[in-house]
């Protein structure tokens, strides 16, 4: 990922949090965010059953701007 200077609005340290997903929770995620009037339940991948069995990674990564 590359990033413009113009996408800043002033100098000085930036810091983003970044998450990682694994593809159970990434297809969860996606089909929970349907409209609540149709009433579907989300994907899954647990057989015979429903449940989540998932996983997701957060770490931060600070850079300054000059």
């Amino acid at each position: 990922m590359s990033l413009n200077p113009r996408q800043f609005s002033y100098y000085g340290i930036y810091s983003f949090l970044v998450y990682a997903l694994d593809e159970n929770y990434g297809d969860y995620l996606i089909s929970s965010a349907q409209d609540e009037a149709a009433l579907d339940e989300p994907q899954f991948h647990v057989k015979g059953g429903i449940g989540l069995f998932a996983s997701m990674a957060a770490d931060s990564v600070v850079f300054r701007v000059e």
